[in-house]
């Protein structure tokens, strides 16, 4: 029972509608370190782009990705400039059991999916899947939320 009310309490205060923005606390993301260099870009790392807006096209491209809809966190990862890096999206769980988290460069093409499954703390299984993450991050800080219109 304490389950199902912490996610009726989730899913009540999410937006359902529009593309609004909000920014995280100071606690949230990783401390920026600057623009991804181009050896982060030959390794899929980053590249931040010139553009402080997500787009509508970029907004769309992640709203129509691997299980999302109106419930989706999305948050917007920018380098220390403001310049957007990646966009991460973990799916809405009315969509899907088990959503992925997953990785947009600024245009909106995936460049990273991680599914949604257990794994042993301190396990070689957790060390990878921490290691996609940073590569997609590095550099890079938490900077917003949207919400799929």
């Amino acid at each position: 029972m304490l389950i199902r009310s912490i996610v009726v309490l989730f899913l009540v205060t999410l937006p359902a509608v529009g593309c609004k923005r909000s920014s995280p606390p100071d606690s949230n993301g990783p401390e920026s370190t600057g623009v991804a260099d181009d050896a982060a870009a030959s390794t899929g790392g980053p590249v931040a782009t010139e553009s402080t807006e997500v787009s509508a096209e970029t907004l769309a491209a992640v709203c129509t990705g691997p299980c999302a809809g109106p419930f989706a966190v999305i948050r917007v990862w920018r380098d220390a400039a403001g310049a957007l890096g990646r966009i991460v999206m973990q799916g809405d769980i009315q969509v899907c059991s088990d959503p992925p988290m997953v990785y947009f460069d600024a245009n909106g093409t995936i460049t990273e999916q991680i599914g949604l499954e257990p794994v042993v703390p301190g396990s070689p299984e957790e060390q990878a899947f921490t290691e996609r993450r940073v590569r997609q991050l590095e550099g890079l800080a938490e900077a917003e939320s949207l919400s799929c219109p």
